[in-house]
């Protein structure tokens, strides 16, 4: 991040876009900036939120000396959760002013809850996720129990949010029949692809 927007907005939506970076959400970030680029509409700001070290070694998955612990048993998505929860607080009160912002885009529900709880009322909240909790421990088979702390943080996390983007269909209907978000509410986005990018056919 090299500037901040006006303190007053002039023309285009100020829009503050968040960034996580793991996996194939770096994918989707790359998108959302490319798109940003090109949109006249949007003054945008974008953060990559990449862990550091001591992050990542508290987030970790936990092992034994023989094996793995199971998915979920040992908290990792609540543990994330509560990580992040403090960095993006102690950003959004000093150097990145909530205030400068029309719109925030969070990407993903992880970062969100963490975010939306330490910035009040103001501005404008958009979601973007590829899952949920209650999907992780309906169709994954994780336990319920141990899922709980995370799915109440989404729980909240989507009341407070004035939009929910949703990667796919499997997740909005999980977001809408699951934590009660009217469909209204939600916009599908699926992941797309640059064919300009694609090899020629040979």
């Amino acid at each position: 991040m090299d500037r901040l927007p006006p303190a007053r907005r002039e023309g285009p939506a100020r829009v503050l876009f968040l960034h996580s970076c793991q996996l194939g959400m770096k994918t989707v970030a790359l998108q959302l900036k490319a798109y940003a680029d090109r949109a006249a509409d949007i003054d945008a700001v974008h953060v990559d939120l990449v862990p550091a070290l001591w992050v990542r070694a508290l987030g970790k998955r936990l092992l034994t000396r023989r094996f793995e612990v199971p998915a979920t048993w040992d908290l990792q998505a609540w543990r994330g959760y509560m990580i992040w929860k403090s960095i993006v607080a102690r950003w959004l009160r000093g150097p990145l002013p909530i205030d400068r912002f029309d719109v925030v885009h969070v990407l993903s529900q992880g970062v969100a809850g963490a975010a939306r709880r330490a910035a009040g009322s103001w501005p404008r909240w958009a979601v973007n996720v590829d899952s949920t909790g209650e999907l992780e421990s309906r169709e994954f088979g994780y336990p319920r129990v141990l899922c709980r702390p995370f799915i109440s943080a989404e729980r909240r996390m989507f009341a407070m949010t004035d939009l929910v983007v949703c990667q796919s269909r499997w997740a909005r209907d999980s977001v809408v029949a699951d934590y009660g978000v009217p469909v209204e509410r939600t916009q599908l986005a699926r992941n797309g692809i640059d064919l300009s990018e694609a090899p020629p056919r040979e």
